[in-house]
């Protein structure tokens, strides 16, 4: 039996996160997405989610082969929705930076993946979720809402400068 697991970020898995975000970066431009194609995610965003404890990898067959944020909010990118939050009163925890490495894309990993996040914020007590994709990212936004979440409206992201537009999710527990 394979095990998969999540765990929290250690500084010493830097190298592959970052060979996990610019796999995903050179997987999202030669589908046409133009997210993740400036500077945004960098080192320095890395690190910052490691120094805040919202750093997460995914282990599969004992190698670190997948990369997520998850924040606490409240998100300065989701207090502006052109649409609508179903849940404002509650506390939520963003999805943020999820990818996967090449050599681990196309073996559905990013279902158990999320599914391992929430369930983690689950035993914290947290029932709300958000996330977000680009407007073009149709694997993502389908996987997405596998997963129970629902559209919820369009958001602007401040780190995207070429198409800050993005697509809004919610799942609610």
């Amino acid at each position: 039996m394979t095990e998969t697991y999540i765990r929290l970020a250690q500084p010493a898995d830097l190298a592959t996160i970052m060979g996990i975000i610019e796999d995903a970066r050179q997987t999202l431009k030669a589908a046409g997405s133009t997210q993740w194609q400036g500077e945004y995610p960098n080192q320095s965003t890395i690190n910052d989610d490691l120094a805040a404890h919202h750093a997460w990898v995914l282990v599969h067959q004992e190698q670190v082969v997948g990369y997520a944020a998850m924040v606490s909010g409240p998100d300065p990118s989701y207090e502006k929705i052109d649409g609508s939050w179903k849940i404002n009163d509650q506390p939520y925890v963003a999805i943020h930076r999820i990818a996967v490495a090449k050599s681990h894309q196309g073996k559905h990993l990013v279902t158990p993946f999320m599914q391992l996040l929430i369930r983690e914020s689950l035993n914290e007590g947290i029932l709300d979720y958000r996330i977000d994709t680009g407007l073009n990212n149709v694997v993502m936004q389908h996987l997405i809402t596998k997963l129970g979440f629902q559209q919820r409206g369009y958001v602007k992201v401040p780190t995207d400068l070429i198409e800050p537009r993005r697509v809004a999710y919610e799942l609610n527990h």
